[in-house]
């Protein structure tokens, strides 16, 4: 016998009276399939207090429901960047933006629809700390300046990002002589969050 994957539901409700009855049916719906609800996860909250679903926190704030990357999605990619800033460790800088890079920009665009500008800054700061921590764990005999000018400055001449970590201090845009590669910022890809809050979808 083959029994289906656990599935996850959310039924929003007007009331808590509305959840419990919808919550029966289906219930009563599931028996005759030989399935039935996990009560140690199945619980009935108010948005205001908020739920996780698949690593989206939903909470209405000040009448206005939003949903935003959870707490816990947060943490998650935190630590596991912070684990491949620890094992890189010892390589050069296009090893740190080959394995890094790809984790940001696919973090960043699955979150990148909902309301994640703060969550990006947040996140971008993370990461330049890390950075920061691996050029420094690098080169411990180096000063502050030179590590700063070595690894950070402008990437892109139309953008006043100055602290871009990147593999070459200078990017020769004009001649288009010459190869780099920067960090990508979460900042920088949450324009249909920023939009969507500021619309009110």
């Amino acid at each position: 016998m083959r029994f289906p994957p656990p599935t996850l539901l959310v039924a929003l409700c007007h009331s808590q009276q509305q959840a419990q009855q919808v919550q029966e049916r289906l219930a009563a719906w599931l028996a005759p399939r030989g399935l039935t609800f996990n009560q140690d996860k199945t619980t009935v909250v108010h948005l205001d207090d908020g739920l996780d679903f698949l690593g989206f926190g939903v909470r209405r704030y000040r009448g206005k429901l939003l949903i935003k990357p959870s707490k816990a999605a947060i943490r998650r990619v935190k630590k596991r960047l912070a684990e491949e800033m620890r094992r890189l460790r010892g390589s050069n800088v296009q090893a740190v933006l080959a394995t890094v890079v790809p984790i940001v920009r696919g973090w960043s665009a699955f979150y990148r629809g909902v309301v994640s500008k703060q969550v990006f800054t947040s996140l971008d700061d993370h990461m330049w700390r890390l950075t920061y921590k691996w050029a420094t764990y690098t080169h411990p005999n180096k000063p502050r300046s030179w590590v700063i000018a070595r690894y950070y400055g402008r990437f892109h001449p139309a953008r006043h990002d100055r602290w871009k970590f990147k593999s070459l201090h200078r990017c020769r845009w004009r001649s288009g002589s010459g190869s780099s590669s920067a960090f990508l910022r979460c900042s920088r890809n949450d324009l249909t969050a920023s939009i969507n809050a500021a619309s009110g979808v």
